[in-house]
């Protein structure tokens, strides 16, 4: 509408399902992150996202969530010396 005066764009579907499924992920998140641990939790919030959100299968999902919350973990953790929840084990 703005640079197009006059021109009716109409309603934009924002994708309800996949902001709902990201919602209640981080929601879950956000509960499990004392008790599992930073490297649990984001393993599972992402696995999630990437099996939901991506055409990634369920197994290639779970590396590659593996692998960016191990990456993540030693960043944070051990280079930079931000102290992450460990969880209870």
């Amino acid at each position: 509408v703005l640079l197009h005066p006059g021109r009716d764009t109409g309603p934009v579907s924002l994708g309800r399902g996949h902001v709902m499924l990201t919602l209640g992920a981080l929601a879950g998140a956000v509960l499990l992150l004392e008790r599992l641990g930073f490297a649990a939790t984001m393993g599972l919030f992402l696995m999630v996202l990437f099996r939901a959100l991506s055409a990634l299968g369920w197994l290639r999902s779970t590396l590659a969530a593996a692998v960016t919350s191990g990456l993540s973990y030693l960043l944070f953790e051990r280079f930079l010396g931000v102290s992450l929840p460990r969880g209870l084990w």
